[in-house]
C-alpha cells in the first residue's frame, strides 16, 4: 500500500510570500512550508532545517517502509538554483534583449520566491488549497488597503 501527502512546489510573488507567512504558522504542525528567493536573502520555513519530510512511502507485508519521496530543506536550497537559472537559461534567452516578454521572466527570476508546502496529514482531506486562498485573500485586502 502507497501513501501520499499533499505536496505542493511553485513559484509564488514576494507579496503573496509575505501573505502566506502571516497566516501559515497557525496550520503547523499540519502544514510546512519552504519559500526562498533567488539569492536566498529571503528564506523561511517552519520544520526542522535539515530533516527531511516523507512525501510518498509505501508500506508492503515483511518488508520495510519505503520512502521513495522526500522534501527536503537542504535539497532544496541547492535545487533553487536550478530552478531559477531555468527562467533565464532556458526561458529570457528565447527572447530579445530588452522585450517584455523578456522582461517579465526576468521580474520573475528576480522577485519571486520559489515555494513548497506539505499537508502532512494524509488521513484528512487537503487543506493546502485552502491556506491558498487565504494567502491570495490577505494579499488582495492589503493591496485594496494601501490604494486607499
Amino acid at each position: 500500500m502507497e501513501y501520499f501527502q499533499a505536496y505542493l512546489e511553485c513559484f509564488i510573488s514576494k507579496e503573496d510570500a509575505i501573505s502566506l507567512l502571516e497566516i501559515v504558522d497557525q496550520y503547523y504542525p499540519r502544514i510546512n512550508y519552504h519559500i526562498i528567493n533567488h539569492d536566498g536573502t529571503f528564506d523561511h520555513m517552519n520544520g526542522e532545517p535539515t530533516t527531511p519530510i516523507a512525501v510518498t512511502w509505501g508500506v508492503f507485508p515483511g518488508a520495510e517502509i519505503a520512502q521513495p519521496t522526500v522534501v527536503d530543506p537542504l535539497a532544496f536550497r541547492a535545487w533553487k538554483d536550478e530552478a531559477y537559472d531555468t527562467w533565464i537559461k532556458n526561458w529570457a534567452n528565447l527572447y530579445p534583449k530588452d522585450s517584455l516578454s523578456r522582461n517579465v521572466i526576468q521580474k520573475i527570476h528576480d522577485d519571486f520566491c520559489l515555494m513548497n508546502v506539505v499537508d502532512n496529514d494524509f488521513q484528512k482531506p487537503v487543506i493546502i488549497y485552502e491556506i491558498l486562498e487565504k494567502m491570495l485573500e490577505r494579499t488582495k485586502q492589503r493591496n485594496s488597503s494601501v490604494k486607499e
